[in-house]
């Protein structure tokens, strides 16, 4: 991804990612079982290839996450699913355990402002 520095357009550079909920299993400590829909929980890494922008990381889980960058900068950016982390977030309050998703959540660029590839 490589971003653009067109002053005549307002806002600074970003990226934003969406996601949709997934289906899950779970299990409570009476033994009962259920299903419920939840987010992943991801690790997002945004690494500077060149230019002036900076490295770094970010979680994302929920609706969506804006992530604003760098201009004139090239980034590679990896989403990875962290399964320990999304199995704490979709416990609930009533003791109920993550168990094993039934139809996984997914997640998309949805997206871009001032970026002039993205692949």
């Amino acid at each position: 991804m490589t971003t653009e520095a067109n002053w005549k357009i307002p806002g600074s550079e970003s990226i934003t990612l969406t996601q949709t909920k997934g289906t899950y299993n779970w299990k409570g400590v009476t033994g009962k079982t259920g299903t419920s829909t939840g987010y992943g929980y991801y690790d997002v890494k945004v690494t500077a290839i060149s230019g002036s922008g900076k490295s770094f990381s970010t979680t994302f889980s929920g609706g969506s996450k804006k992530i604003d960058l760098a201009a004139d900068t090239s980034y590679k950016i990896t989403v990875s699913y962290n399964s320990v982390w999304t199995a704490l977030t979709n416990n609930s309050l009533f003791g109920n355990s993550f168990v094993s998703w039934k139809t996984n959540p997914s997640w998309k660029v949805s997206s871009t402002w001032k970026v002039s590839s993205c692949s």
